[in-house]
């Protein structure tokens, strides 16, 4: 007898349709073609510290029905993601605001600073110095439209990079609670839905995908742009950087940021500690993951067409399979919408 729905990924929007079906009566596998769960969130132990396999990820939203969904699934940890950023050899209190305004300018009068950064846009001077050589290395030649718009201007003294109603860590990791929300499913690991789709579209009678939508589609009208990127781990003696990210925005240092781990969500101790190098590099098949779509116009009329081509008991969505670059908690309010919708 044929499930209701196959779910394609088990990354936070896969998992997130698979509960709230799950929970609606409805029979639902999960098949995920890498060897965890978890999708770009999925962490796990190195010695004593809880580790993000693909980069720093932060839990935060303004949606209280996103927060009390996921905490369902997870307590939480409170934090308040804190990065500086290094230009010139100098390091600086970022995102923009009035420290790093003092410590640019030498001014930290709210008022004085509002006609150096008119209506929150940068001079300049500061855009060369946080945001150019950093967006070269991250994005290449072209940054997309809206990315240095996530970057909050601030002409105050709040130094937190997010400034959502609900900021948290899962106590014990995003694979933890992933786990728990699949608990009502069961799920299928090493498993590439494109590579035998006709053998997995008869087990459903409808199919929720989360992958990359030109590869659902073959890639037959060409290669969706992504960027990706790779990480080198280093162990050190006691507290690094005092901070969980620092940007590295001279473009002539290879790597976008050092992230240390004992600072997500945990306090600094003494010993030692891990850092990560984190390098941004073109996505290429079968050697890296596709981590984020480079927005244009091409690149959206290309989705589009791909779209077009998503039969009627097939739904797309989640990162990849919007080609959005969306945070965590609008996956979770994507994947909510729509089986509501359902």
């Amino acid at each position: 007898m044929a499930l209701d729905y196959l779910i394609v990924g088990a990354g936070l929007f896969g998992a997130t349709c698979a509960r709230i079906l799950a929970d609606a009566g409805c029979s639902v596998h999960v098949v995920e073609r890498r060897s965890h769960i978890g999708g770009n969130c999925y962490d796990e132990l190195m010695g004593d510290l809880l580790v993000n396999h693909y980069g720093g990820h932060i839990f935060h939203t303004n949606s209280r029905k996103v927060w009390e969904f996921a905490s369902r699934f997870t307590e939480w940890l409170p934090y308040e993601h804190r990065v500086k950023a290094v230009s010139g050899g100098r390091m600086y209190s970022f995102p923009v605001n009035l420290m790093t305004l003092y410590q640019v300018y030498g001014i930290c009068s709210p008022g004085y600073a509002e006609s150096m950064v008119p209506n929150g846009k940068l001079t300049p001077d500061l855009y060369r110095m946080f945001f150019e050589g950093y967006s070269r290395k991250q994005w290449g030649d072209v940054t997309p439209a809206g990315v240095i718009e996530r970057v909050p201007v601030r002409l105050t003294w709040d130094d937190r990079y997010y400034s959502d109603t609900y900021q948290a860590m899962p106590a014990k990791g995003y694979t933890q609670m992933i786990e728990n929300m699949l608990e009502a499913c069961t799920v299928t690991l090493d498993t590439d839905y494109n590579g035998d789709r006709e053998y997995w579209d008869k087990k459903a009678h409808r199919v929720i995908y989360s992958g990359s939508i030109d590869e659902l589609c073959g890639c037959e009208l060409g290669r969706l742009p992504y960027r990706s990127l790779t990480w080198e781990n280093m162990e050190l003696a006691s507290d690094y950087q005092g901070c969980a990210t620092v940007n590295y925005c001279d473009g002539d240092v290879p790597y976008t940021r050092i992230l240390e781990w004992q600072h997500y969500g945990h306090r600094s101790r003494p010993g030692k500690t891990l850092i990560t190098h984190e390098f941004a590099t073109d996505f290429e098949p079968g050697k890296n993951e596709p981590m984020y779509p480079v927005a244009s116009d091409t690149s959206d009329i290309l989705y589009q067409r791909y779209k077009a081509r998503i039969p009627e008991n097939m739904f797309v969505g989640g990162r990849l399979g919007s080609y959005r670059y969306w945070n965590m908690d609008q996956a979770i309010g994507q994947a909510m919408k729509l089986c509501g919708e359902l």
